[in-house]
Parts: C-alpha cells; sequence; structure tokens
C-alpha cells in the first residue's frame, strides 16, 4: 500500500510539472500585442511643397539672390565682349594686343570660375531648404497621427484619373496606391497647418520673414478640422 501512494505522488507531481511547463511555454508564446486598429493616411509631397508659403517665399528669396549675382556675371561677359572688339582693332601680335588678350582671357576664365562656384552654392542653399522643410513637414504629419491615429502614411501622387496626359497616365500607374478614400488624404490639412504656423510666427516674429525659423517643438497638436 505505501508502495502504491509513493508511486501516485510521483505521477501527480510529474502531472503538475508538466502542466507548469506548459503553462509557462503558453505565456511565453502569448507575448504582449498592440491592438491598436491600423489606420493608413496619405500624402502628397510635392503637393505640400508648392502650396506651402514659407517655401514659396524662401524660394523666391533665392531666386531673387542668384539673379543678382548672375546680372554680375554677365556685366563681366559684356566687358569681356567689349574688350574683344577692342581687340579686333589692335594690330595681332603687337604688346597692346597680346596684354589685352590676357586680361580678357583671364575675366572669361574667372567668369567660368565663378558661375561654377555660384551654381553649386544655390544647389546647396535649395537642398538645405528643401531638406528642412521636409523634417517641418515629418513633425507635422506625426502630429496627425498622434490627433487622428492614423499608424501609417505612405507617399503618392494626387493624379487626376481622368488625365490624358501621357506623363501625369505614367505617374497614376506607378504610384502603389490604387483606391484611397478622400479622409484618407492628409495634404490639404497638413499645408493647412503649414502655412497657419507660418503666419503667425512671420506675424509675431521681429526677425524678417525670409530668415528660417527653426524646427518648432512646441507647436499644438492639430485639430480634427486640419484633415
Amino acid at each position: 500500500m505505501r508502495k502504491l501512494i509513493l508511486t501516485a505522488t510521483g505521477l501527480l507531481c510529474l502531472a503538475g510539472g508538466a502542466l507548469l511547463l506548459n503553462t509557462s511555454a503558453g505565456q511565453e508564446r502569448k507575448a504582449p500585442t498592440d491592438d491598436t486598429p491600423h489606420r493608413v493616411g496619405l500624402i502628397d509631397i510635392g503637393y505640400v511643397f508648392s502650396k506651402y508659403d514659407k517655401l514659396k517665399f524662401e524660394l523666391e528669396e533665392l531666386r531673387a539672390e542668384a539673379k543678382e549675382e548672375d546680372d554680375k556675371l554677365k556685366a563681366k561677359v559684356k566687358r569681356g565682349n567689349e574688350l574683344q572688339a577692342q581687340m579686333k582693332e589692335l594690330s595681332e601680335g603687337s604688346p597692346d594686343y597680346m596684354t589685352l588678350e590676357t586680361k580678357i582671357t583671364a575675366l572669361f576664365s574667372d567668369v567660368e570660375t565663378q558661375t561654377k562656384v555660384m551654381r553649386r552654392q544655390f544647389q546647396q542653399k535649395e537642398a538645405k531648404l528643401y531638406h528642412q522643410v521636409y523634417l517641418e513637414i515629418q513633425d507635422v504629419v506625426e502630429r496627425f497621427c498622434d490627433q487622428h491615429k492614423f499608424t501609417v502614411v505612405i507617399r503618392f501622387n494626387r493624379t487626376d484619373p481622368n488625365s490624358s496626359d501621357p506623363q501625369r497616365v505614367q505617374m497614376l500607374m506607378n504610384q502603389p496606391v490604387v483606391y484611397h478614400r478622400g479622409i484618407d488624404d492628409i495634404s490639404g490639412g497638413v499645408v493647412k497647418y503649414l502655412n497657419s504656423r507660418y503666419g503667425k510666427s512671420a506675424g509675431s516674429d521681429s526677425k524678417p520673414i525670409g530668415k528660417s525659423p527653426k524646427k518648432d517643438n512646441k507647436v499644438k497638436p492639430a485639430g480634427a478640422d486640419d484633415r
């Protein structure tokens, strides 16, 4: 009888141990999950760029600065052409001719170098401007996601499906978004929010509007009517 009791006790211990192992394994398999339902938003970055008042103003300033530098270079080219006309009146190989030729060569070489430097500098400025604005857009998109419970936002192009323009038709066929609801396109809301924030900062800031403000981390979340 004692032997039977010990055997039964041993079986119960084994069964309890197996149950404990199964329970532990089950708990490991059931890892905590985020039950937030997925909601996909869409944004046309090109559209936002084209409608953002700050970017339009800054690009106009940049183009005006580039035109000013370009006019200076054109004046040098004009001066070089005038010197070439004078050189034609001189005897080829004469001291005055050689001196003028050297001056003209140096002038056009300087213009070519300055043109390359100017283009590179303005390309860098333009790229920096677009990068800064893109970061601002990212910041606003993040706020829209928090406010309206988007879990992911995908870039797309607002292309008219009825357009007969070959380029637009090609864009339409190449983009990954085949169908979407209007309420999932946050492009207009992002533009409205950016312009509102820019207008307020331009009105209250004593600095010139053309100065690019730093990324604002104190902006209040967008309201539900901003979509």
